[in-house]
């Protein structure tokens, strides 16, 4: 079982190294992300908040590390329906990523996870701004014919039909995105 391996080795970091070191954070973290895909959310958030703490006191505030566990956290808190505190997660994670790394698809990963968790409530225009911003992430890294933009292009659009716009702009979008599923896939796997 992988959680009690890591529960070893987490007993035997701690006592060599103390329990404020990134080894310690990097098991904890590797915990929490078998506790989520095993669906045990409030032990993952534990975890990561654990990983989280150590990471910034050792490696700054500011560590990319600590960026893609604030990002996990979002993840977590959203799939809780913790809304307000994954958004923060992922801003924390945002601002991180950008001063970091700049324009990059992690970037535009948190945009659109922050964009998702925006959409739930209800924070339309803000949704909208994260995942135009996203895709354009994407189309300058990417290429505008690549199957991420046209996976933004359909989010776009379902934001902007949330938003209650159902007209020409909707419709080019999804479109847009069927045109470069199409040329990706071929047709006959495009749905």
């Amino acid at each position: 079982n992988a959680l009690s391996r890591f529960a070893e080795a987490l007993q035997i970091r701690r006592s060599k190294l103390g329990p404020c070191h990134v080894d310690v954070a990097s098991i904890y973290n590797n915990m929490a992300v078998v506790y989520e895909s095993l669906g045990q959310l409030a032990e993952a958030t534990i975890k990561y908040e654990q990983a989280v703490s150590v990471f910034r006191t050792k490696l700054g505030k500011g560590h990319i590390a600590v960026g893609t566990i604030l990002n996990n956290l979002g993840n977590v808190y959203k799939s809780q329906g913790l809304f307000v505190k994954s958004a923060e997660r992922y801003q924390e994670a945002l601002a991180i990523r950008r001063k970091v790394l700049g324009k990059s698809l992690l970037v535009a990963d948190t945009l659109n996870n922050l964009a998702g968790v925006l959409l739930l409530r209800g924070e339309f225009d803000a949704s909208l701004q994260c995942c135009e911003e996203s895709m354009l992430i994407r189309q300058e890294l990417l290429g505008a014919e690549h199957i991420e933009v046209a996976t933004m292009l359909n989010n776009i659009a379902g934001v902007r039909l949330k938003k209650g716009e159902c007209d020409s702009t909707v419709e080019d979008l999804c479109m847009r995105a069927h045109a470069i599923k199409s040329e990706q896939l071929g047709s006959d796997d495009v749905q």
